[in-house]
């Protein structure tokens, strides 16, 4: 059966977040199981985010010191040595696996594309021995792959518009943790190894958690279903501890306190000077232009001069200068054209004074009025060609 993914976003301490999970037996061999064997086969535990529960397995193989090879197991062995202290695991059938570990999960399993077995170039001992002493339930999905051909996604040099959208978005880093179940039963004497993942959680960079399958608390539970065909259920309680007032009070201080500065902030970087709309329901108009080049011209040593031409019931707020005058540009070849360039930018600020009739007068829009003259060696000023626009 496919459970549904749920999403969840909480600005708590992910130190916080703790699930208990109940796992009982209901029924062995496809019958039903006693009361009492119910009883005995049915377990709680309490996992905490990141906090590792050793399987029976782990607290063997970890249990010798001289299967670590890597400063993660080595922590392990500690961990245990200091249970075995306090009187061994306090978990049965449930364990997990946190980030670092190397879970021997097919991804079909895990229900997300996202989720991606730790690689290394050689396989550690401890993922050898998990790997190869026992049965698996079962087996990786078998690829069917080319001759010569590797399965690692291939590099796309030239990607398609439908490539591009479906990869636009890169997968936020997650941190993950699988909560199993260790289900192996025995065979004529024989230990068959059988885990079984009761539920994902994923975070991500963002604050969002994802759990697979949700939190089922008084509702239908979830079933799982060994291979010597054992029925387990299985339930999912979100058991964090709710935030203290004083906690929420403070963060909403302090949130408070971030929008105010940010506001603050705005407020200098927009400041208070504005200019004021024209008085008597007069029309404002702003006229921004650029003279950029120049080009096809017969002499060299090119400037323009601009002259605004304003027609009646215009005007130009403040003193501005109606002309305006670039600088001498000696031409340059470019594409076949001697292209002289000036890159003089001018603004005006107009006012129209008759804006009941505007439908009929504003036919009659300011323009601008340019002419191209050329300089030689003896200051002669000569008119290359004039233009309106």
């Amino acid at each position: 059966m496919e459970h549904t993914q749920h999403l969840y976003r909480t600005e708590d301490d992910l130190k916080n977040f703790c699930i208990r999970v109940h796992l009982s037996k209901v029924s062995h061999g496809g019958r039903m199981a006693g009361s009492n064997t119910h009883q005995q086969e049915a377990e709680s535990y309490i996992f905490s985010w990141q906090k590792k529960a050793f399987s029976q397995r782990e607290y063997e193989f970890y249990g010798d010191a001289y299967n670590c090879t890597s400063a993660l197991e080595s922590r392990y062995s500690r961990d245990i040595a200091r249970l075995r202290q306090e009187g061994g695991r306090q978990n049965g059938r449930l364990f997990c696996y946190i980030e670092g570990d190397q879970p021997n999960i097919p991804a079909e399993l895990c229900g997300s594309p996202n989720v991606v077995e730790p690689s290394q170039s050689e396989p550690t001992f401890a993922s050898r021995y998990f790997s190869s002493s026992a049965i698996r339930r079962r087996r990786p999905p078998r690829k069917q792959l080319l001759a010569g051909v590797g399965d690692e996604e291939p590099v796309l040099e030239r990607p398609t518009v439908e490539e591009r959208l479906a990869h636009r978005v890169p997968t936020p880093p997650l941190q993950s943790m699988y909560i199993m179940a260790d289900l192996t039963h025995s065979v004529e004497g024989i230990d068959i190894w059988e885990e079984h993942l009761l539920c994902l959680i994923q975070v991500d960079d963002g604050g969002a958690v994802s759990v697979k399958p949700d939190f089922n608390s008084g509702q239908t539970p979830y079933r799982i279903e060994t291979r010597n065909r054992d029925v387990y259920e299985y339930r999912l309680h979100q058991v964090m501890e709710p935030v203290p007032p004083e906690h929420i009070d403070q963060e909403k201080n302090l949130q408070e306190e971030i929008y105010r500065r940010k506001a603050e902030q705005l407020h200098n970087l927009v400041g208070t000077q504005f200019a004021d709309p024209p008085e008597g329901g007069a029309l404002s108009v702003v006229l921004l232009g650029e003279i950029v080049s120049a080009q096809g011209f017969e002499y060299n040593d090119i400037y323009v001069t601009a002259q605004l031409q304003l027609p009646e019931f215009w005007e130009v707020s403040g003193d501005q200068e109606l002309s305006v005058v670039t600088q001498i540009s000696r031409t340059k070849s470019k594409h076949l054209y001697n292209v002289a360039n000036f890159n003089c930018p001018f603004e005006y600020d107009l006012i129209y004074h008759n804006i009941t009739t505007i439908e009929d007068d504003l036919a009659h829009w300011p323009c601008v009025l340019m002419e191209v003259c050329s300089l030689d060696s003896w200051d002669r000023h000569r008119v290359e060609g004039s233009a309106r626009g």
